[in-house]
């Protein structure tokens, strides 16, 4: 079915209403020389089994595909030289053949394939040739039919034509029954090959099956085959009962034929009517004319799809028998004795019946008038009947497979394709463009034109008239309102308001007989009249105000009450500056329904409320177009305003598509808008309107087509060609839809209605077929090769080749669009629009398919894929045979020197494929890879302990070597299993160095030598590079070609080959992975790279199907690609890019560059060798937060005879024992319940009291970025599992060490004899120790007030620590463990430290005497400060002072 928006404009007869649907236009097509026809005489027509169309002329067979003709004839050089190429008849034979009659009356065959002509009798010389065909039957089992015009017969066997027996002649007489004329010739379902003649009847090859009963009509109904005999005697036969005759209950009076019919019957044709027989019933039933009518004549039998049986009654009239009601109805139709055609009934794809008579015109059945209308088309919008007048009259027609109709013209030919019965017309004026529709609240019609003319309809759509400049509605197509009307409107009152073109606004007030009319116009000297003639808007606001929108005047409110009507300007009120633009042009008025009115105009959109006291109080905002805001108005010339029922609203611009309000507030000056337009599938930018239909639709008319938009789905539907042959243009009037979901539009040639619940597209799916193969060769030569069954072999020198195809759908050519892909290069499908060509360079050689799909002349693509199967020979070095030269003496050398190390590498040859496929069964494992940690970390300290403390023999020392060895590289290999989750979670880092990438990729592939010859396979490493440094990620790229080279090894069967490419390009690193396993299916190469996907599940591999996962997952990361190229049963080849340059990371914020400069970092092997110091610090507190209790006491029985250690079992547990203990250092695992150790370190941080506690976190996530987070959270370092227990104390202890730096930083004091206050310099401090431990910002402000505090309050010897205290708001407790914790010193000694500080400044200025300073310092006696000065700085004041003078002496 092809089903295009064909609306069309029906044109009315003045005396009548025409309000049906269309019927009888039909869309023309005619070809002839102008369109590439060879010649235009066309003597028959057939379409064959592919599609195409095939035409008869006097220059030879034409073959049409929709967009070009190719002609063949016959040639002096040709095999079989036809001595005319004039052809008069076509018949379809088997395949690839069709039947040619020639002008001589001889018949040839052409092949279709290898497009030759054939004379078969060239092949039977003894056989009398065919010289005087009268007609050829090709029967349906590959057997053509000739009968002369004196009786003979030839039969032609199409599949052995060539063979003896392929031709046979049967003379007159050649039987008692082969008379001298042949009636008819029919195939059974059981292959019998009937011949009817004037003798009888007789069968090919069955002398059983013979009769002198002389048959003319046979048929066929339920694979059953029935005859009738001129006396009435119906005979049925089957192979096992024979000939049967069943009897007749009924008269038979004038026999007119026989027929098959729906619903397992058989018809039966008489003068007298039609007798009906019931093949499963066996009964008859008979529908006669009355005695008293005239006998009928009927022939050409159609039974349609509502089950009515239409024949002709001779060449008067029409009968449609209705079966089911047993009525007969007799149709006329305009009879014309110009010419004699061979009579058509025909059914087309929307249903419509279609006749021809014998002597008449094409017509079609008018259901709702019960007749035959002959068939019109249009041109430039004027209606001409169809004719198909020939003066030797029609000579063939054609229904194609699409339902089409073809005619043979007097020159050229037709194609006629149908309408569907969507669309109807309104309005009889020609050339006359329909400006405004309105459908009033009774439900009429009111057109306006630009002829001046009104016409109103009722609800049926009947014709009421036209209206006059009086107001009465007169049935008078010719009646002119004088005015051309743009818009309408109806009051509350129901008066209708149209507004004209330069006539003002006039108001139709409904009365008995028609209207009551008042007029309206500018004048200039009334103020308060309307200010402009033009009026293209009016409408109603919520408080039942109307608004006029004029052209050239602006928005007027009306005001009064009807007739003594007043017009405002708003505008003229608004403070707004129009300096730059003029809305004095307004195109369309909308209110919305929370009262906000929205107008459009030349100049952009105005909005505004429309709850205002007065006028002049009206808050105008306007919106443009703007240059540089993308959200503004898509064009500043606003031609409708839409809000549909959910409330979007959509702005209708002149040539700048729809603007769609995004913002939620329109009275703005700055409202936002998305846009359709043709970017984003919009039809065209050229909108006029937009309606809502059903389901939320929105209906979009433009200037030739309608469009449906789907705003759920963003979808566009177009439907186009309204008329093929009317030149049909939308016009800007709105379009309206009523409540029977009608569209009305109006058009440059009157108005029409379109269904648009009938409204869909064609799902008609026709087939595509190959039409031509052009080949340039290596000498640059072109040459057209054939095809044979959707097959194309090509020479080793044809890798150049161009692909014709065509789909089948005669219908609308032009709108057919095609993609294709070619399997074996590519699976990606290449879309080329109306293009129906494909060019391929440089094919390689091989087996490819060429897949070809299209859309339906609808434009909808449909599922009708064909293919091409395209062989390619190879060339010699292309060959097996080739390839199996190069590697033949590369096998023998390699299986030489495989025998030779076979014994010394067969023990490590297992060892590796062992650990190959651990390493596969370990992937599965990533999810539970951090829990694996904490065992293993109960492993590994104990393992490390003992070797340190223990003395063991020298066998179990080397146990435990081998057991630290193997506990190192299990946790390699738990590292790596991490990777996924980190994949997964985007956190995986890049680390950039410099490397020489030969080295690499030459230390891998040397891991698999030992695999490659315990398997016999053979492994090479092809590099034309000896060294390339490039910027990567070594452990990525590592892990990359390992996995690569693991799946290579793990599916190529021992003795074939796995090889490894290396390639510089510009600045790339190409490198190839090819082996010679099993390969893939192409429809599978997609799913390889799925995680855990698994393609080979019949192949033991031990896969896990996460390996390849991981590799493109890691190509991604380093910016490379990875194709897959694999032929099933030879194996694939995997093709790596990888940049080279940095600049290719430089925008990537994923990566960290490592620069090389020589020195080695020490090792985590060497770091576990640092001893801690045996110095035990009881006084210390470590708290240990671990949920494994294994674990926990592990570190706590380490730990303890050191140090004072607790336990918590969780990070909410270890919170409270911080707060309740303070301990000097927390040691915290992160993965907790209740609370994790990062929250227990970020809730420690922001706590004032603990704030300053080291911590030591501890975890099984051991990359770079974890640690950087990890320290980011504020902890004071980061151990990974498993860790040594050596490595933890010794990180406890320099840790520790750092703290008594820090409190030795904040309280050293003077040494006895230095002359110098105590100061904090930062550079020698750096020198002499360690860099200063880092404290909390909040630890170091505190330090800071507590110091302020003392001094200030220093001199005061009542001065208590219980003061200091609570002047930073801590208890004493809290107060006394921060300071001991921080400083190492309680706060008493503190404060006293801090004294003698201020003595020996006070000392060392010679102003005062050491009683004077004891009391400035804070000592209650000179006594007290003497014993105190003596205990800090080991001197007495008066010694200290003493030496002081010294020195300065």
């Amino acid at each position: 079915m092809y089903t295009k928006l064909k609306i069309f404009i029906v044109l009315f007869f003045q005396t009548i209403a025409i309000n049906s649907l269309a019927q009888g236009l039909v869309n023309v097509q005619h070809y002839s020389t102008e369109d590439g026809l060879s010649q235009n005489i066309i003597q028959d027509i057939i379409q064959d089994n592919e599609g195409f169309i095939w035409l008869a002329t006097r220059n030879g067979l034409e073959k049409f595909d929709g967009y070009s003709f190719k002609n063949y004839k016959s040639y002096p050089t040709d095999q079989a030289k036809l001595k005319y190429n004039r052809l008069i008849e076509l018949v379809k034979g088997g395949k690839h053949i069709i039947w040619c009659q020639t002008y001589d009356n001889k018949v040839y065959l052409f092949n279709t394939q290898h497009k030759t002509f054939e004379n078969v009798c060239d092949y039977h010389p003894e056989t009398p040739e065919c010289t005087n065909v009268k007609q050829m039957i090709a029967l349906g089992n590959e057997v053509l039919w000739v009968i002369g015009s004196n009786g003979e017969l030839w039969r032609i066997d199409e599949k052995k034509y060539k063979e003896p027996d392929g031709l046979k002649y049967y003379p007159p007489s050649s039987n008692k029954y082969h008379g001298n004329r042949i009636y008819t010739i029919g195939l059974d379902i059981y292959g019998n090959e009937w011949i009817f003649t004037n003798k009888g009847y007789f069968v090919h090859g069955k002398k059983e099956l013979s009769n002198n009963t002389i048959i003319r009509f046979f048929t066929e109904v339920e694979k059953q085959f029935y005859m009738i005999s001129y006396q009435g005697e119906l005979i049925t036969y089957t192979p096992n009962k024979g000939l049967q005759k069943i009897p007749l209950p009924y008269k038979i009076v004038g026999l007119r034929g026989i027929f098959p019919l729906k619903n397992n019957q058989l018809g039966i044709a008489t003068f007298r009517g039609i007798i009906i027989y019931n093949i499963q019933t066996k009964k008859f039933k008979r529908i006669f004319l009355d005695e008293n009518e005239e006998n009928i004549y009927p022939e050409v039998f159609y039974q349609t799809r509502d089950g009515n049986l239409w024949m002709f009654n001779s060449w008067k009239n029409i009968i449609r028998l209705d079966l089911e009601k047993e009525k007969m109805k007799f149709i006329n139709y305009k009879v014309s004795t110009k010419q004699r055609n061979k009579a058509l009934i025909h059914e087309d794809e929307y249903g419509h019946i279609w006749i021809l008579p014998t002597y008449g015109e094409l017509h079609c059945y008018n259901p709702k008038k019960d007749c035959f209308e002959q068939a019109y088309t249009y041109e430039k919008g004027e209606r001409k009947y169809y004719n198909l007048y020939h003066k030797t009259g029609l000579r063939r027609y054609l229904i194609d497979s699409h339902k089409n109709l073809w005619f043979c013209r007097e020159t050229g030919f037709d194609k006629i394709s149908f309408s569907d019965s969507s669309y109807n017309g309104i309005s009889e004026q020609n050339e006359t463009e329909v400006r405004a529709l309105f459908i009033d609240s009774k439900q009429h019609l009111w057109l306006g034109n630009k002829n001046g003319i009104i016409e109103v309809y009722d609800k049926e759509q009947n014709y009421c008239g036209n209206l006059a400049p009086s107001g009465k509605l007169i049935k008078d197509k010719n009646v002119v309102f004088g005015a051309n009307i743009y818009c309408f409107f109806e009051d509350e009152e129901n008066r209708i308001w149209m507004g004209s073109k330069e006539d003002g606004l006039f108001i139709a007030t409904p009365q008995k007989a028609g209207y009551q009319m008042v007029h309206f116009s500018h004048e200039k000297n009334r103020p308060q009249g309307i200010n402009a003639n033009s009026i293209y808007s009016i409408n109603k606001d919520n408080y039942g105000r109307i608004w006029v929108g004029t052209y050239g005047g602006g928005l007027n409110l009306v005001q009064g009450t009807f007739p003594n009507l007043h017009f405002i300007r708003p505008l003229d009120h608004s403070k707004k500056d129009f300096k730059h633009y003029n809305y004095l042009n307004v195109r369309f008025i909308h209110c919305t329904p929370n009262g906000i009115i929205m107008v459009g105009t030349t100049e952009g959109l105005i909005t505004f409320s429309s709850d205002f006291q007065s006028p002049d109080k009206i808050k105008f905002h306007y919106n443009h177009c703007e240059e540089k805001k993308p959200e503004s108005l898509a064009n500043n010339d606003v031609l409708y305003i839409f809000e549909s029922s959910s409330g979007e609203l959509y702005i209708v611009t002149y040539s700048g598509g729809i603007s769609h309000v995004k913002s939620d507030h329109i009275l703005s000056d700055s409202i936002q808008f998305s846009h359709l337009n043709k970017k984003n599938g919009l039809p065209s930018d050229i909108a006029y309107a937009i309606l809502e239909g059903e389901n939320e639709d929105l209906w979009i008319s433009f200037e030739t087509c309608i469009c449906r938009y789907n705003p759920k789905e963003k979808s566009f539907e177009k439907f186009d060609h309204f008329n093929l042959n009317s030149h049909l243009l939308i016009s800007e009037a709105p379009p309206i839809i009523d409540k029977k979901q009608t569209m009305y539009l109006g058009t440059n040639h009157g108005a029409l209605c379109v269904n648009l619940r009938q409204l869909q597209k064609s799902t008609f799916i026709p087939p595509i077929v190959f039409t031509k193969v052009d080949v340039r060769k290596d000498d640059s030569s072109f040459q057209t090769v054939s095809m044979v069954d959707n097959t194309l072999f090509l020479d080793k020198n044809e890798r150049n080749v161009t692909i014709s195809f065509a789909a089948i759908d005669f219908t609308n050519v032009d709108n057919l669009q095609y993609a294709y892909r070619l399997k074996g290069v590519s699976n990606e499908w290449v879309y080329i629009a109306k293009n129906h060509s494909a060019s391929f360079v440089n094919l390689p050689a091989g087996n490819f398919v060429l897949e070809v799909k299209s859309t339906n002349g609808d434009g909808v693509w449909v599922d009708n894929v064909t293919e091409l199967s395209i062989h390619i020979q190879p060339t010699f070095w292309e060959t097996g045979w080739a390839w199996s030269i190069y590697i033949t003496g590369l096998i023998f050398l390699i299986l030489v020197v495989s025998g030779i190390l076979t014994y010394i590498f067969n023990l490590k040859r297992k060892v590796d494929f062992e650990q190959q496929l651990t390493n596969l069964k370990l992937r599965f494992f990533t999810d539970i890879s951090h829990e694996l940690r904490t065992p293993l970390t109960l492993i590994t300290a104990p393992v490390e302990e003992v070797l340190e403390e223990e003395k063991l023999s020298p066998k179990g020392h080397e146990n435990m070597i081998v057991a630290k060895r193997n506990i190192d590289r299990m946790l390699r290999l738990i590292n790596q299993l991490l990777d996924f989750r980190k994949i997964q979670n985007n956190k995986m880092k890049l680390y950039i160095e410099q490397i020489d990438v030969i080295t690499l990729f030459k230390r891998t592939f040397d891991n698999f030598i030992s695999l490659a010859h315990q398997r016999n396979i053979d492994f090479r490493f092809v590099s034309n590079i000896d060294s390339l440094l490039i910027y990567t990620d070594v452990d990525k790229l590592e892990k990359i070609l390992f996995n690569l080279l693991s799946n290579a090894f793990k599916y190529t069967p021992n003795g074939k080959s796995v090889q490894l490419f290396i390639e510089k390009h510009d600045s790339e690193l190409l490198f190839k992975i090819k082996d010679e396993g099993r390969g893939l299916d192409v429809h599978k190469i997609d799913m390889l790279f799925n995680r855990f996907e698994t393609l080979e599940k019949h192949y033991s591999t031990n896969s896990s199907g996460i390996g390849l996962s991981l590799v493109k997952e890691l190509i991604r990361l380093i910016h490379g690609t990875i194709k897959v190229n694999s032929v099933l049963g030879q194996g694939s080849t995997f093709t790596v890019s990888i940049p080279t340059l940095y600049e290719a990371f430089a925008a990537d914020k994923n990566i960290e560059l490592i620069l090389n400069d020589g020195k080695k970092e020490l090792t985590k092997e060497e770091t576990y060798n640092l001893s801690a110091p045996d110095e035990t610090r009881k006084d210390l507190t470590i708290l240990i937060v671990e949920d494994n209790e294994e674990l926990r006491h592990f570190i706590i029985s380490i730990l303890q005879e050191k140090y004072q250690v607790i336990e918590a079992v969780d990070g909410a547990e270890g919170f409270e024992r911080i707060k309740s203990v303070i301990p000097d250092l927390v040691i915290s695992d992160i993965m907790m319940p209740r609370m994790d150790g990062i929250e227990l370190l970020a809730t420690t941080r922001k706590d004032h009291n603990v704030s300053h506690i080291p911590f030591i976190l501890l975890s099984a996530k051991s990359a770079i970025e974890d640690r950087i987070k990890g320290l980011e959270y504020g902890a004071d370092d980061y151990i990974t599992k498993p860790f040594s227990a050596g490595y933890l104390k010794a990180r406890i202890a320099s840790m520790l060490k750092q703290r008594d730096i820090l409190r030795r930083f904040f309280t050293q004091s003077k040494e006895s004899g230095d002359k110098q206050v105590i100061q904090s310099n930062e550079a020698t401090t750096n020198m002499i120790f360690p860099s200063t431990p880092p404290i909390t910002s909040y630890d170091e402000k505190f330090i800071k007030k507590i110091a302020q505090s003392v001094e200030e309050k220093l001199e005061n010897p009542d001065f208590k620590i219980e003061d200091l205290a609570d002047s930073m708001n801590l208890s004493r407790t809290v107060f006394y463990r921060k300071i001991k914790s921080i400083l190492g010193v309680s706060p008493k000694d503190f404060v006293r430290d801090m004294r003698v500080k201020k003595a020996v400044q006070l000392l060392d200025s010679g102003e005062y005497s050491i009683s004077e300073i004891a009391y400035m310092s804070g000592f209650s006696s000179p006594q007290y400060f003497s014993r105190v000065f003596k205990e800090v700085m080991n001197c007495t004041p008066s010694e200290y002072k003493a030496n002081d003078e010294h020195q300065a002496d």
